[in-house]
């Protein structure tokens, strides 16, 4: 599954009954109002001071200039409130997201900390609320975020995807399909997920067995499904040099020896060489598996299978004490 672009678009209601935005000449009104009262200000300093006539000029204009201020302020006031440029907080909550996501993601939409009034002329409210959408441990993009001439907050975005369970000291977490790492809490199915065994605790080696698992998942296309873990204990030869360094446990059926994750130049050279043995690329593992799992031996009696080279090989499972005298008898009478 590929992660999937998240919008969101709504118009805010007007709620029943609301009252009408004032009219110009409301808005003048108040202008009308905020002037005489300079004014008289300005005349009762005026009287007041014995100054020259600049000094009162000035402090005329003065108050005629705070009175504008004012009456800017008040009016400012009044048309931020009116309902149609009230943002819609309810609109997060209505956001498709990716089916891989759990409902805690939506949880966190509805809980962004916005001003519990956000309105269209708050010139800080795109930034903010881009940052807010960015900080979110499972979005991988914050797109676009936008505010039109009506109010209207859309936004998209573009979520993690999540592809397999990681076991660390703090509790299980969340492989991504873009290498980040989120609380297994934000997987829709988490039990659905493989494993990733081996991987370790800290540094270069950790960091290198997540690239691994996620390049080896990518790899794997429509056996992923069918995988309950991935055993990279062995990465890079870190055991034995000699045994298979990926090691997958199917759903049902034996473990398989995978051999190496793909390499940074793997797609470029599917086949390699390695001690002297040709190695398969990964579509031609797929297929030599899926041959051997259809047609090959019954899987209850296999213990394990190799597709690390060219030929596909297999290990019985070592039969139950007490077996080997039937199966001799049995041997023994078919043959007579």
């Amino acid at each position: 599954m590929t992660a999937r672009r998240a919008t969101s678009r709504r118009a805010p209601a007007q709620k029943p009954g609301a009252s009408p935005p004032p009219t110009a000449p409301g808005v003048g009104a108040l202008l009308l109002q905020a002037l005489r009262a300079g004014g008289a200000l300005a005349l009762s300093a005026a009287r007041q001071a014995a100054a020259s006539p600049d000094v009162r000029r000035l402090a005329l204009l003065g108050a005629l200039g705070a009175g504008v201020a004012g009456a800017s302020e008040a009016a400012r006031a009044r048309v931020e409130a009116w309902p149609r440029f009230q943002v819609d907080r309810a609109a997060l909550q209505l956001t498709p997201l990716p089916d891989a996501l759990s409902p805690r993601a939506r949880r966190d939409l509805e809980r962004l900390p916005l001003p519990p009034r956000p309105n269209a002329f708050d010139p800080q409210l795109v930034p903010f609320t881009a940052a807010c959408l960015a900080g979110l441990p499972w979005v991988k993009e914050v797109e676009a975020v936008r505010l039109d001439a009506k109010g209207r907050l859309s936004f998209a975005l573009l979520a993690r995807e999540p592809v397999a369970r990681i076991a660390s000291r703090g509790g299980d977490e969340v492989l991504t399909a873009d290498g980040a790492l989120v609380p297994l809490a934000y997987a829709a199915r988490p039990d659905d997920l493989p494993a990733v065994l081996g991987a370790p605790a800290s540094g270069e080696g950790r960091l290198r067995a997540l690239a691994a698992a996620n390049a080896l998942l990518r790899e794997l296309g429509a056996l992923r499904p069918h995988v309950k873990a991935l055993d990279l204990s062995n990465l890079d030869g870190a055991r034995d040099p000699r045994e298979s360094e990926v090691v997958l446990h199917l759903v049902q059926g034996p473990r398989v020896d995978w051999g190496r994750p793909p390499g940074p130049g793997d797609d470029a050279e599917p086949r390699t060489i390695r001690a002297g043995l040709p190695r398969l690329d990964g579509a031609a593992k797929l297929a030599a598996l899926r041959r051997f799992l259809e047609g090959g031996p019954d899987l209850a009696t296999v213990e394990r299978v190799s597709v690390r080279w060219d030929e596909v090989t297999y290990v019985l499972k070592a039969p139950l004490a007490g077996s080997v005298p039937a199966m001799r008898d049995a041997l023994a009478r078919g043959g007579r």
